[in-house]
């Protein structure tokens, strides 16, 4: 076979390798965050978003990409053609609806347009029902079972506090055993739930008188059936299932995006750390303009290139693979950061004393807020200031940072507090203060960096603000404070009881 005649078999050679590096890249890219997501599951954030339905979604979210683009290779390659192209490819007899003449037919029936490879044919009409039948919701379930098990959990949460504050410790006795959203139940839910799609989807598959009322964006040869004789039959059955196809995706497009809008709102007082509602927001974004650009030129411009050469599931395959880097490697990428969830509860006892307290985000931003609002004096909040440079100082010894950085906190610190000109005037006792100029005296902040530089300062702010805690454990600030640590403790247990941190 020649050149010529070789690149007359596709609608363009550049196209399809092109397509053939995509589909590379495809494989490789998800392939890799399926590993990963296994990997990582029992990482924050992965582990308290439900990873294991991450990884459906994601399988899912590969298998409807690729088979787009195999179908596309595929229809390309072979002649199978694109969905409107075939209204076009067996002659233009009753495509308005119009009685077709029968001299036209018989000259239609004598002179076909030559048929694809039967075996092309039947592979992309079975795919092109799998990958909407099938594997388009097990790619998107996913989203809402773990908006339903977010929001359940977290109303458990709001009805043990106040249980709580009723029954104290028998709170956890008192609600009802939140079975089903374990993620191990909830992914047996999710197959239950995919069990009639699959079954529909081979029903189309083997029944071909029932793929006429299967929505499924197929070329015309896949509705053809032993019954019937005429092409103008078959281009009537045709249009109508593709109209049907257009105004059922049309419908359940809308009820998708309404569906993760409300989602979005019932999950908007979730804490931010175990909240997936800016995932929801961009995967909203992402389903709705994609969804509109694939209808807007299917509709008004069904003669376009994008239409006969299959590259509208260009759209298709853009908003899964910005859902896969939204659902899984942004997560997957901040698995490998600190953890930002505390693998302890704060408690009670934690809130007793003031060094305890401070080390906690949550007292430590309601001390800071009470200082801020209810003192009178406002040097306590320099005070609190210095505390947490001093902090940020030792952290940073902690971490192992190098010299330099360690120099320029310490000179931060003697600027701000300690020398002449400084910006903070607040009393500090005059041994500790004689130390540090001593020091600075002696050749500047040159030396190695230790713990021993702050030491007594850091112990004299601990004084200082012990007073005003003192003062805090007092106010009603205080008891709200109290009221939120019983709070996070009550999540903590749920949380840890229904697998979503690590015991």
């Amino acid at each position: 076979m020649s050149l010529d005649s070789q690149g007359d078999n596709f609608d363009s050679l550049g196209l399809f390798i092109f397509d053939v590096v995509l589909l590379f890249l495809i494989i490789v890219v998800y392939s890799g965050c399926v590993f990963f997501l296994l990997v990582r599951r029992q990482y924050q954030p992965l582990k308290n978003r439900g990873s294991f339905l991450i990884v459906i979604s994601v399988v899912g979210n590969f298998a409807f990409v690729t088979s787009l683009l195999v179908n596309k290779l595929v229809s390309n390659a072979y002649k199978v053609g694109s969905f409107y192209d075939s209204l076009d490819q067996y002659g233009s007899s009753g495509i308005q609806g119009q009685e077709s003449d029968p001299q036209t037919v018989s000259t239609t029936m004598m002179k076909p347009t030559p048929m694809p490879s039967n075996t092309a044919l039947g592979f992309s009409c079975t795919l092109s029902h799998i990958q909407y039948g099938f594997f388009l919701p097990m790619f998107m379930l996913p989203y809402f079972f773990r908006c339903f098990r977010l929001l359940q959990v977290f109303r458990a949460h709001n009805k043990h506090f106040v249980l709580k504050k009723k029954k104290g410790v028998f709170a956890f006795k008192r609600v009802k055993s939140l079975y089903c959203v374990r993620e191990t139940n909830l992914i047996k839910w999710m197959i239950i739930v995919l069990i009639p799609f699959l079954i529909l989807t081979l029903v189309a598959i083997l029944d071909l008188d029932f793929r006429s009322y299967f929505p499924s964006f197929e070329v015309l040869e896949c509705l053809r059936t032993d019954q019937m004789e005429l092409t103008s039959d078959l281009k009537q059955i045709y249009r109508r299932h593709l109209y049907m196809t257009i105004e059922t995706y049309l419908i359940v497009n809308f009820i998708q995006d309404i569906a993760l809008i409300i989602c979005i709102y019932a999950l908007r007082h979730v804490q931010d750390e175990f909240s997936i509602n800016s995932e929801l927001k961009i995967i909203s974004f992402i389903w709705i303009i994609s969804g509109f650009l694939h209808f807007f030129f299917m509709i008004l411009y069904p003669d376009s290139t994008l239409i006969s050469t299959n590259s509208l599931n260009y759209f298709m395959i853009l908003r899964g693979m910005l859902s896969l880097l939204v659902t899984a490697v942004i997560p997957i990428k901040r698995s490998y950061n600190p953890n930002s969830i505390i693998p302890f509860p704060i408690n009670e006892e934690c809130i007793k004393s003031l060094e305890m307290a401070l080390l906690m985000p949550t007292s430590a931003n309601y001390f800071y807020d009470y200082l801020e609002n209810s003192c009178e004096n406002k040097d306590a909040l320099i005070y609190f200031g210095l505390y947490a440079d001093i902090r940020t100082y030792l952290r940073l010894i902690e971490d192992g940072e190098n010299d330099y950085t360690l120099k320029r906190q310490a000179e931060q610190i003697f600027q701000d507090y300690i020398n002449d000109g400084r910006q903070w005037e607040i009393y500090i006792n005059p041994e500790t203060m004689e130390e540090l100029l001593t020091y600075q005296s002696n050749g500047g902040i040159t030396g190695q960096m230790d713990e021993q530089l702050f030491s007594n300062l850091y112990v004299f702010t601990l004084n200082i603000l012990d007073g005003y805690y003192k003062d805090f454990q007092k106010s009603k600030r205080f008891e709200e404070l109290k009221d939120e640590v019983s709070k996070q403790e009550i999540l903590y247990e749920i949380l840890r009881r229904y697998s979503m941190i690590s015991n």
